[in-house]
Parts: structure tokens; sequence; C-alpha cells
């Protein structure tokens, strides 16, 4: 079984962002740029979720400038829940300058 977290975000439209910056957090670690999406984009996939962890998700907008946004709230997704637990759970997230 392959556990996976589906991330959604809606973009400012008139923000002038040219990618997103997607952090993750495992557990009670540090935070770690996991992934940067290309200009468009509105999710993501973080598969091979391990069980019995909590996973913390936050975007940020990268601008042509070089500026990066303050960060989206925060999403959970645990896998606490073990191994028989439901399927694709998804995490929306709303980018706001």
């Amino acid at each position: 079984m392959t556990l996976t977290a589906v991330l959604s975000w809606i973009p400012n439209p008139a923000s002038g962002v040219t990618a997103f910056l997607v952090e993750r957090k495992v557990g009670a670690g540090e935070w770690v740029l996991y992934a940067t999406t290309p200009l468009g984009a509105v999710g993501l996939e973080d598969e091979g979720l391990i069980i019995g962890e909590d996973f913390r998700y936050r975007v940020r907008a990268f601008d042509p400038e070089g500026g990066i946004s303050k960060p989206s709230a925060e999403v959970l997704v645990s896998t606490k829940g073990g191994s028989d637990g439901p399927s694709g759970l998804e995490a929306s997230l709303r980018v706001d300058p």
C-alpha cells in the first residue's frame, strides 16, 4: 500500500507568481522545501508517506523579482490511524498575498 498526500491550492491571479514553493514538516521536525512547482500548478502529490507520522504542508508564492510570500496556513495529513484508514485525503490551501 502507498500512502499519498494530495495537495491543492488556489493561486492569487493578481500576484504575478512564477512558481510555488511547497514546504513540508514531518513530525516535530523543521520546515524544509519539499518541491518547487511551475507557474500554473495548483496542486502536488507527496507519495510514499510513512505510517505513524504527521505531515504538515504549507505553500509560498515566488515572484519574478525573487520575492517569496509569507507561508499559507499549514495543513496536516496524519498517517497515525494505521494502514487500514481511508485513502485519497485531499488538503486545500489558499495562497493570499
